[in-house]
């Protein structure tokens, strides 16, 4: 692992960081005798959202990710600035990158880390649900955009964000994903207060 600092560094420098960072306990913190290491916290989780990376993407568990496609061409709707799929694409996953850009304008430090189409992420499956084989859903927002979106899709479906009462998804999307418990866990390393994670499943029929 490495310092959020110089985590914060290699997203600055539009680089995918290479490692996770080392984010401790926010109840810690906050007995601290000095407020730095919580201001610190909450200045890089701004940035980062500023940016346009919802959750802590790193190498590790992009990479694992990519071990897991092996080979399969990706769909991924909702991808903010491309975080996920920079890192994917730079272990050799052929990702096409969707977002409907709608919240461009209001994140000023935002840089396309990936190509992106624009595109609704329903009008992004009916497009592409016959010629690519795994769908993507990166944090989606509190409505029903991606259960519309992953009720159209016939193969897996790799969701990152919260779990159902979170805030990502509607109470539609956790009724029809369902997980693969065969399917293996990812390391990813959530935010203090954040309940992300990488989950595999198909969508219920």
């Amino acid at each position: 692992m490495i310092t959020l600092h110089a985590y914060m560094e290699q997203v600055r420098a539009l680089q995918v960081p290479a490692d996770n960072p080392e984010l401790e306990d926010l109840e810690g913190l906050c007995v601290r005798p000095d407020n730095d290491g919580i201001m610190e916290y909450f200045r890089a989780r701004k940035e980062r959202l500023n940016r346009g990376m919802w959750p802590v993407v790193a190498m590790p568990w992009v990479r694992e990710l990519a071990g897991w496609l092996a080979g399969r061409n990706v769909l991924e709707v909702m991808a903010g600035a491309g975080w996920i799929a920079a890192g994917l694409a730079r272990c050799g996953v052929d990702v096409l990158a969707t977002d409907d850009c709608s919240w461009d304008k209001r994140h000023a430090l935002m840089v396309r880390m990936h190509p992106t189409a624009k595109a609704t992420a329903l009008a992004a499956v009916r497009q592409h649900r016959d010629d690519r084989e795994v769908l993507l859903v990166s944090w989606p927002y509190m409505n029903e955009d991606a259960a519309e979106a992953c009720a159209g899709w016939p193969g897996p479906i790799v969701y990152v964000g919260e779990g159902e009462g979170g805030c990502n998804a509607s109470d539609a999307f956790f009724a029809g994903f369902r997980e693969d418990e065969g399917a293996p866990k990812f390391g990813m390393v959530r935010w203090p207060g954040i309940h992300d994670h990488v989950q595999v499943g198909r969508w219920a029929r």
